[in-house]
């Protein structure tokens, strides 16, 4: 059945990482394998585009988080997370770390966030229990 789901739809997922491109490819090739033990295939029917804090993004109208400020909150972030959003529509943000999630929470308006990296949800607001 997963596989059957998986040829039907592709899904297009953001993965935004707060980290420099090393660790962002890291995550992006465990996030691949994962989504690939589940049927899923990038260019076939999974559409998986990642930005981190070095490089610039790989879609029109993307831009260097860089350029964000290593001090930024949430509001940079969300602000680049809406015009991607809006860019074109999308199943699930990943967000990975403090400032990308925080970021995803403000940006996502109805889209699902999976976040990690991070070590007190709670206390930043990303969830009440």
């Amino acid at each position: 059945a997963d596989g059957a789901r998986a040829e039907a739809t592709t899904l297009r997922l953001v993965h935004v990482c707060d980290c420099p491109s090393e660790y962002a490819g890291d995550e992006r090739n465990n996030l691949l394998q994962a989504f690939g033990k589940r049927g899923f295939e990038q260019g076939r029917n999974l559409d998986l585009v990642t930005y981190d804090a070095n490089v610039l993004g790989r879609e029109p109208k993307g831009g260097p988080l860089s350029l964000l400020g290593k001090g930024a909150a949430g509001k940079p972030y969300a602000d680049f997370l809406s015009r991607q959003l809006t860019f074109k529509p999308t199943q699930l943000v990943l967000a990975s770390g403090v400032r990308a999630a925080l970021g995803a929470r403000e940006a996502s308006r109805g889209t699902p966030v999976v976040f990690w990296r991070l070590t007190d949800p709670v206390g930043f607001d990303l969830i009440q229990t």
